[in-house]
């Protein structure tokens, strides 16, 4: 079963993907570097946010993200 707080579905060791990395090119991978404004967020301050602005789709749907940690193959032999 996918987990939900991660990305997507685990479908290789790391080891495996660093193997086939180092035999052929690497992926290559962009980021864009985003800053938020202040009233951004729903647990912002009153002070910082936006007059008339409605924050209950927002309230909605920031959800929390638990970290999992894992020491390989898989994360399902972690547990």
């Amino acid at each position: 079963e996918n987990d939900p707080d991660q990305c997507g579905f685990y479908i290789l060791p790391y080891d495996v993907y660093r193997n086939v990395a180092a035999s052929i090119s690497p992926p290559w991978a962009t980021d864009f570097e985003i800053t938020w404004d202040r009233a951004s967020f729903v647990g912002a301050p009153d002070k910082y946010k936006r007059q008339g602005k409605d924050y209950k789709m927002l309230k909605r749907d920031t959800l929390e993200q638990r970290t999992s940690v894992f020491h390989g193959p898989f994360p399902s032999l972690s547990k």
